[in-house]
């Protein structure tokens, strides 16, 4: 397999027009590596098996059964990360200002489809699609360095809030009362610091890691 190949996107194409689904798959097989669904159901179907390598999912609007809205609200739940593009007549522009207006939408392609539009609308979105692939890459490089961080900073720190708390409870038998005084609140000083040095590093991990994880939660509002 050549290096141009191994690096092209995968777009899903539903409609349940046979002869529009041939259409799409050569109009742009030789960039993309097409599938094709005659309905949002089976558009499910396909995205439970390769989701991991779908990058755009081309639907047109109106179909028998579940319509290409829909399924637009679905992968945008449950497959983010995925690049929308929404194929429709130009009657249906105004029931479809919601979706868009939602963020479930990258583009909308009218009808009759033009193959320029589809090869811009298709090339954007995969500049869309890389540039959300590196994000997610860099958010979770960051959250392995911070784990680890966390890992090697914890067991000092958590070590000297015990050692704290150990010298406030031996100074009684060993010092005047001031020196008790003074001794016990530095020590009280050094076990809270170390504990809210503990807290920063577990909450700022945490807020890296729910970044990290958004493509498989709440989508962003750009699709």
């Amino acid at each position: 397999m050549s290096d141009t190949r191994q690096q092209r996107l995968t777009v899903l194409y539903v409609d349940d027009e046979e002869m529009a689904c041939k259409y799409f798959a050569r109009a742009v097989g030789t960039e993309y590596e097409v599938l094709v669904a005659s309905g949002a159901d089976e558009a499910v179907r396909i995205l439970r098996r390769e989701s991991a390598r779908v990058a755009v999912l081309v639907t047109d609007f109106r179909m028998p059964g579940r319509d290409g809205g829909d399924l637009l609200r679905q992968v945008a739940l449950e497959y983010p990360q995925i690049v929308r593009i929404l194929v429709t007549a130009y009657a249906d522009k105004d029931m479809l200002l919601q979706t868009v207006n939602t963020g479930e939408v990258f583009r909308i392609l009218e009808k009759p489809i033009e193959l320029g539009q589809v090869r811009e609308a298709l090339r954007l979105a995969a500049e869309r699609y890389r540039e959300r692939s590196i994000r997610h890459q860099r958010l979770m490089a960051i959250d392995e360095t911070l784990a680890f961080l966390a890992h090697e900073l914890n067991t000092p720190l958590a070590a000297i809030a015990n050692f704290a708390r150990g010298i406030e409870s031996r100074i009684a038998a060993e010092y005047n009362p001031q020196r008790q005084s003074e001794i016990g609140q530095a020590a009280t000083s050094m076990h809270d610091n170390a504990q809210y040095c503990l807290a920063v590093i577990s909450s700022f991990l945490q807020s890296v890691r729910s970044s990290g994880s958004r493509p498989t939660g709440k989508p962003p509002p750009a699709a």
